[in-house]
């Protein structure tokens, strides 16, 4: 233990010294492309030609310089998700909150530090709904060299340490999302119109790539509610009713996103985000564990999780061990997965977690020297890899599971005091196309202008104003509907 410590002190110390703060600038065009990278045709808005969009870096304590082009015939703003403007909440991009929109052929730039935060996170256009339709891309802040990390809790081995760290300089990000056939905007229009939420997807896509998976009819009717769902494996919006985005399942064979691992590699590192809009999803990779060491951003706390089904070994476990992970929209978790198995590929499995559908989606990890395999029509096979979940995420065998509620920050520090403030939020549907937060209406994808950071004037009756800075707050959701409902917290600060 002394000599790995003693590799990480010095190995701190060296690069400390040499470790100076930069500005950091990125140019993101807005644009639009037809695209069918699943397979399926449709209109999509794209960042720098493509989508998502391209990664986004920099070190804590670093500034970020974003110009930002739209070259698309609507407005735009950009959104940093979970990153703290410190002292510039005008630079969050939220259209009506903290900044009026960007116009067509207007260019607007975002300047913010990366303050005393690290990990994985994402940006995505905010005006409407557009992320839907791929504005969206992955963001990275660096641990810088002095920031404590977990890894010694992994592994005691000087070696080991040495190779996670090499795995984080090499992190991969894979954005895992639904996509439907149809545009964000003829979806709301079906919403509008019926008050059923059309949650009917396509596929599920990592990084943009993906297939739409057709499942076969005994499988569907074996499932909860089988009877009553479609060729997609989809339920009806209720009982009785009629689907309202109906289509008949057609298989796409197009190519999967591959996690390459590298000669040499021990560890893979894999940021897992969510910029999906409505299912929930358990990810695994097939024949490995992963170790979970950061949650939306942070470095975890080491926990102690039993992975045999004996309790004597309940507390002798160093770390959170899981051969499946539970990921909800806009989250974030980052896992080490070890390459100790045999050489070859393995699929990266994700199910979704919604009772209205069964559907998933496939990535591949692959290891180095791993020639890629396509049958006689060039499409890419998939690997022959024993899965640890099933259709519906459950696992297949003895395992462990991801639990979000024995995630912790590493290092360890103290909850907040008592709460100065303390507002209760009912969230409620009182009519097919209503929501209410309390007592007043959800009021949609309204703007209010002039943007309310800038006239208080335009903050209504769900706007909360006159809070002292450095106060403590406690919000509380009560959720009384069946279906998810996750709440975000914009222009957060520490």
């Amino acid at each position: 233990m002394a000599s790995a410590w003693l590799f990480v002190v010095i190995w701190l110390t060296s690069i400390a010294a040499d470790f100076v703060n930069q500005v950091r600038e990125y140019n993101l065009t807005l644009g639009t492309k037809w695209s069918s990278k699943d397979g399926n045709g449709r209109p999509t808005f794209t960042i720098n030609g493509q989508t998502p969009g391209p990664l986004i870096w920099g070190y804590e304590g670093d500034t970020l310089r974003v110009r930002v082009t739209n070259n698309v015939i609507a407005e735009a703003t950009m959104h940093w998700h979970g990153v703290y403007q410190l002292d510039k909440y005008w630079m969050d991009g939220v259209p009506g909150v903290t900044q009026w929109p960007i116009e067509p052929r207007d260019t607007y730039t975002y300047e913010f530090t990366l303050g005393n935060q690290t990990g994985s996170y994402w940006y995505h256009g905010h005006f409407n709904a557009i992320l839907a339709d791929g504005q969206r891309g992955p963001l990275w802040i660096r641990p810088k060299p002095s920031r404590p990390r977990p890894y010694n809790l992994i592994s005691k081995k000087t070696e080991d340490i040495a190779a996670i760290q090499s795995a984080e300089d090499r992190a991969h990000h894979l954005m895992v999302y639904d996509w439907e056939y149809d545009t964000i905007d003829q979806l709301l229009i079906m919403y509008r119109d019926t008050g059923a939420t059309p949650f009917c997807a396509a596929s599920i896509l990592v990084n943009g790539k993906g297939r739409t998976i057709c499942l076969d009819e005994d499988t569907i009717v074996s499932a909860p509610f089988g009877k009553m769902r479609d060729s997609r494996g989809c339920l009806p919006p209720d009982v009785g009713a009629q689907f309202i985005n109906k289509r008949d399942c057609k298989s796409t064979y197009a190519d999967l996103e591959v996690v390459q691992a590298e000669a040499g590699e021990s560890y893979v590192w894999i940021n897992f985000i969510h910029p999906g809009v409505h299912h929930e999803f358990r990810i695994s990779i097939d024949e490995h564990e992963m170790w979970i060491v950061a949650a939306d951003g942070d470095f975890v706390q080491p926990k102690k999780v039993n992975v045999s089904t004996s309790p004597m070994f309940t507390h002798f476990q160093d770390v959170l061990r899981s051969q499946a992970i539970n990921l909800n929209m806009a989250e974030r978790i980052s896992v080490l997965v070890p390459l100790a198995q045999e050489p070859k590929e393995n699929a990266i499995r994700i199910a979704s977690m919604s009772i209205e559908q069964l559907i998933y989606g496939l990535g591949v990890l692959r290891y180095p020297n791993v020639q890629e395999k396509r049958d006689h029509d060039g499409r890419m096979v998939l690997p022959n890899s024993k899965p640890s979940i099933d259709l519906r995420g459950e696992l297949i065998d003895d395992g462990v599971l991801m639990d979000e509620m024995k995630l912790a920050p590493f290092p360890a520090r103290r909850p907040p005091p008592k709460a100065d403030h303390t507002y209760k939020f009912t969230v409620n549907r009182p009519a097919p196309d209503t929501w209410t937060l309390g007592s007043e209406a959800h009021q949609g994808f309204r703007q209010q202008m002039p943007p309310m950071l800038w006239n208080k004037e335009s903050r209504g009756a769900t706007s909360v104003s006159g809070i002292r800075n450095g106060s403590v707050v406690d919000l509380v959701f009560v959720n009384m509907k069946a279906s998810m409902h996750p709440f975000h917290k914009y222009a957060p600060t520490r």
